[in-house]
């Protein structure tokens, strides 16, 4: 997970920074709460990668309203620039590039990234959890 920022030696461009360590997503131990704790539905595991998301479980949106942020779930290409996702308690669900999905049992969205993930056919999911992953890799949650 990261934040965007800039700063003096970046012009006023904008990149995403990693907020700590301990905020990967394809690291199970970075799990922080118990499975009834987590009301967005993320998924710590080698495959899961950062997007944003509004995500909240129907039986806890009335309590707090859920704003959007980075949140990590499990991924699978299923060709260039296409692939699913996998909330905890869900199955795989298409997430069409440059769209959003909403899942069953729970309120808000997914954003899915557009020439972000799976570009190329032949790249699998990492199973190497040592070698460095992106994060959320853009500023822009449209």
């Amino acid at each position: 997970k990261g934040k965007c920022q800039t700063d003096l030696y970046l012009e006023g461009c904008r990149i995403y920074k990693p907020l700590r360590n301990g905020s990967e997503c394809w690291k199970q131990e970075n799990i922080k709460w118990s499975d009834g704790e987590n009301r967005s539905g993320e998924i710590f595991v080698s495959d899961s990668r950062c997007f944003f998301s509004s995500l909240r479980r129907q039986a806890d949106f009335n309590q707090t309203g859920s704003s959007v942020e980075g949140r990590c779930y499990r991924h699978r290409c299923t060709g260039p620039n296409r692939y699913q996702i996998q909330v905890s308690g869900s199955g795989w669900v298409d997430c069409p590039a440059g769209r959003a999905v909403q899942i069953k049992g729970y309120q808000g969205s997914v954003s899915c990234p557009d020439r972000k993930l799976c570009l190329h056919p032949d790249v699998t999911s990492p199973l190497d959890e040592s070698s460095p992953h992106p994060a959320c890799v853009t500023c822009d949650p449209s």
